[in-house]
């Protein structure tokens, strides 16, 4: 980080340099620090839709969940494409409890990015409370098999996944074939040669 400080300090209008910055803060827990770096570069370059996204998530880490929703939906501005902005308003929506309106934000990012794990693991889990068993098991089959990292509960967390969509998920992925599931795409793992 003395680096980035240090060229800022040769070079104060490098937009990268501060989104690296704001990225490095981010790393260290340092939210505060984060936003303000990434706003900087922001300034420099508002049309830079990942790091309004990312600017959204420093935000959801401090707790602000509607300014981290305003920096998510200024990124779509950008691009109504990227799809990490539509998972995570979906992500805040649905700790707010908004579930419904959280997994139209998850039906949308996968209708984009179909190989992305991430929205149909989320979306499998709200169609679940919703009371759809039968497509959430199907969801939630296909977004393992893509990342099966999604199924940790750590890797959930390494990609904001709040309390609530966290337990509701362990939930899901408790039925009995989806535990099936992941014990053969571990042990399926395993077995793989090491690079």
């Amino acid at each position: 980080m003395p680096a980035l400080e240090q060229s800022l300090k040769l070079n104060d209008q490098n937009p990268g340099a501060y989104f690296n910055l704001g990225s490095a803060h981010f790393r260290l827990g340092q939210y505060g620090a984060s936003v303000r770096a990434i706003e900087q570069g922001l300034a420099l370059k508002p049309e830079a839709k990942e790091e309004w996204f990312n600017l959204g998530n420093a935000y959801l880490k401090l707790g602000q969940k509607d300014r981290a929703i305003e920096q998510y939906r200024r990124s779509l501005r950008l691009d109504r494409q990227f799809w990490p902005a539509y998972t995570n308003i979906g992500l805040v929506l649905y700790e707010q409890g908004n579930i419904r309106q959280a997994a139209k934000n998850w039906e949308q990012a996968a209708d984009i990015d179909p190989k992305a794990s991430e929205p149909k693991l989320a979306l499998a889990t709200a169609l679940l409370k919703l009371g759809n068993e039968v497509k959430a098991l199907q969801l939630a089959e296909e977004a393992l098999r893509l990342d099966s990292r999604y199924g940790t509960v750590e890797f959930q967390r390494e990609n904001l996944w709040g309390d609530r969509l966290v337990a509701d998920t362990q939930s899901l992925l408790a039925k009995p074939p989806l535990r099936a599931l992941l014990t053969q795409l571990q042990r399926d793992q395993s077995v793989l040669p090491q690079p």
